[in-house]
């Protein structure tokens, strides 16, 4: 295991960099050929030394951006924690109610739910709410009141604020349009042929683009490859 702990961070470092140079390299190709720029020229030193920056910087940005969501919902996780090592009658203090019952269970069938609503609660915790279980309450016990997961952090952990939380969300958000950056721009390139001068040449760039797609697709998830050392160290073993 040790082993493949330290192989992981170099190989994403070696990953970094060669996904970085290839990228720089591919949209430098096309902004020269566009301007028809000399390769021996200060003009294409640089473009290239601006993209390869740019490049790094965004990177290095996304990278941020995803630590500071890990650090949000490692919050999350810990205050979760808080909630159900929590009894229910300090539970019902800290939201002031009566008789709060928390069902201590990620996805909670039928039976769970009427349980608790048999014991006449005013208010009850659930970690999953989807159709079912809120119809149960609605139909059985309309005067209580449902508390989410995200309600009982935020009164148990206060410090994890509103604001938080938006960035949670905006974090979730850039997650869901985060593209292939080799597919977007081997597309892009390919719209960009029909209206350029060396079309061949930007459909060239366009199909190199299209063909790594998928090869750094791979190479960036390593949850494959991190069982595939896994299962290396434990055969050295």
């Amino acid at each position: 295991m040790k082993s493949c702990e330290k192989t992981k961070p170099i190989f994403r470092q070696i990953f970094a960099i060669v996904d970085s140079l290839f990228f720089s390299l591919l949209l430098m190709l096309p902004i020269r050929a566009y301007f028809r720029i000399p390769i021996n020229s200060i003009g294409f030193v640089l473009i290239g030394a601006g993209t390869v920056g740019t490049v790094i910087l965004l990177r290095i940005r996304s990278r941020t951006v995803k630590r500071r969501r890990e650090a949000i919902q490692e919050k999350k996780r810990n205050a979760l924690d808080k909630v159900l090592l929590t009894d229910d009658r300090t539970l019902s203090e800290r939201l002031g109610r009566q008789r709060f019952i928390l069902i201590r269970k990620a996805r909670p069938d039928r039976f769970d739910i009427l349980e608790a609503i048999r014991t006449n609660p005013d208010a009850v915790g659930l970690f999953d709410t989807d159709r079912e279980i809120l119809g149960l309450i609605e139909t059985y016990a309309p005067q209580t009141i449902v508390y989410r997961a995200d309600d009982l952090i935020r009164v148990m952990s206060p410090d994890l604020s509103d604001t938080a939380d938006r960035k949670g969300i905006r974090f979730k958000a850039f997650d869901r349009l985060h593209l292939n950056k080799y597919l977007v721009l081997g597309i892009l390139l390919f719209i960009a042929s029909l209206f350029a001068k060396s079309k061949i040449y930007f459909r060239l760039v366009s199909c190199i683009c299209l063909i790594l797609a998928p090869v750094f697709g791979i190479f960036r998830n390593l949850k494959p490859w991190k069982n595939f050392l896994i299962f290396l160290d434990k055969k050295g073993d």
